[in-house]
């Protein structure tokens, strides 16, 4: 769940890039630290005032699970970390199918830390753990890409 500083940070963001109303300045302009109902209250009037929709729950989670899988390809993320935050949002999602390889994968890679076999990824081993991500989470765009076309 977001918190109210990531609402306050959003429009801040936001402001950078040019957007305007008179919602997002007060969102942009409360203390962090604020509370979160207050903060939450102004970010829906700043979306409705500038417009924008807001995607389904399942779309976003996908949009933002692929964007952290991007930061895995573009090296920007370390591997088990990226993993480890796909793990979660996994788990979140109370095991969602399509995002169980995040799951197999921080899995594997304890399995590995202990000396012990990855069942799900058995080809893991700690040298190449952080190509096999890499080379899972181009597939995971990829396939989230293909499903946001449909």
């Amino acid at each position: 769940m977001a918190s109210a500083d990531d609402y306050v940070d959003w429009a801040i963001e936001m402001l950078v890039q040019g957007f305007n109303s008179f919602n997002l300045r007060v969102l942009a302009g409360l203390t962090r630290g604020s509370s979160l109902f207050e903060v939450a209250d102004y970010f829906l009037r700043s979306i409705k005032e500038l417009n924008i929709v807001e995607p389904d729950r399942d779309r976003a989670i996908r949009g933002y699970a692929s964007e952290i899988a991007q930061q895995i390809v573009d090296d920007q993320l370390p591997a088990h970390v990226a993993v480890n935050m796909l793990y979660r949002i996994c788990i979140a999602t109370d095991y969602d199918a399509d995002l169980m390889r995040w799951y197999e994968l921080d899995e594997a890679l304890d399995s590995l830390k202990y000396g012990n076999y990855p069942y799900a990824f058995p080809e893991a081993t700690l040298d190449n753990f952080d190509a096999l991500v890499k080379r899972e989470a181009a597939s995971f765009i990829l396939e989230v890409q293909t499903l946001f076309a449909e």
